[in-house]
């Protein structure tokens, strides 16, 4: 299994179906179990940082590689001949595929971040209001 082949097979959905499941308008008992499942999967630790964070990092470092690596491609194929251009092409639309999923990798955990910290901060107040009430 390839590089990419893992950033498409496990980091794109599993930010895409947390952030669903925190999102998702549940009962009250049903989202706290949602939250705290989310919460221990989103907490365990490597490297001493949370998986949350960690998976941060890295789709921040994957898209600074992607970035670099797309900007270096070269665009003049004058001269050239058409394996070659086929070739240079073919890099570059692979440099320009890169780019784009890591910028979603980053773009969905990010999102997941945002979203699960809200989404506690509302699970939080609406007990608060319930035993206020």
């Amino acid at each position: 299994m390839g590089g990419w082949e893992l950033v498409a097979h496990y980091m794109i959905p599993v930010p895409l179906v947390l952030c669903v499941m925190v999102s998702l308008p549940l009962p009250r008992f049903l989202s706290k179990t949602v939250l705290k499942t989310v919460d221990a999967f989103l907490g365990l630790q490597i490297f001493g940082l949370s998986l949350v964070k960690f998976m941060i990092a890295f789709s921040l470092l994957l898209f600074a590689g992607t970035l670099r690596d797309s900007s270096k491609v070269l665009d003049d194929l004058s001269g050239v001949s058409p394996n070659v251009e086929m070739g240079m092409k073919a890099k570059k639309w692979r440099a320009e595929r890169n780019f784009w999923m890591s910028s979603l990798v980053l773009a969905m955990w990010l999102m997941l971040y945002v979203v699960h910290k809200l989404r506690k901060r509302v699970f939080e107040l609406e007990n608060k209001n319930a035993k206020e009430n």
